[in-house]
C-alpha cells in the first residue's frame, strides 16, 4: 500500500515539475511561487528516491546506491552554482541592473 502512495507521489511530482518548467510567466511573483513549488517537488524526490532504492536494491549494495544518490545530488547543486557563476549577467532575476 505504501508503495502505491510513493508511486502516486512521484507521478504528481513529475506533473508539477513539467508544468512549472513548461509555462512562461511574465509576472515575477507568480514565477517565484512556481519556483518555490518546483523546489518542494525536488525536495520530495530527494526524500522518496532513497526509500525506493532501499526497497528494490539488493541488501549488499543498497547502502552504496543510497550514497551515490546523495553524491549526485551534491554534484547537481555544485554544477548549478557553477553554471550560475559562468552564465551570470549584470541583471538580477527581476531584470534590474545591479549597481
Amino acid at each position: 500500500m505504501l508503495f502505491l502512495f510513493r508511486n502516486a507521489l512521484l507521478i504528481v511530482n513529475v506533473i508539477a515539475l513539467v508544468f512549472g518548467a513548461g509555462i512562461f510567466i511574465e509576472n515575477q511573483y507568480i514565477f517565484l511561487i512556481c519556483r518555490i513549488m518546483q523546489g518542494i517537488c525536488v525536495g520530495f524526490y530527494s526524500a522518496i528516491a532513497p526509500l525506493i532504492i532501499k526497497e528494490f536494491a539488493p541488501t549488499e549494495i543498497a547502502g552504496t546506491l543510497g550514497a551515490f544518490n546523495q553524491l549526485f545530488v551534491a554534484f547537481g547543486v555544485f554544477f548549478a552554482c557553477l553554471f550560475q557563476y559562468i552564465l551570470g549577467t549584470a541583471n538580477d532575476c527581476f531584470g534590474k541592473e545591479k549597481t
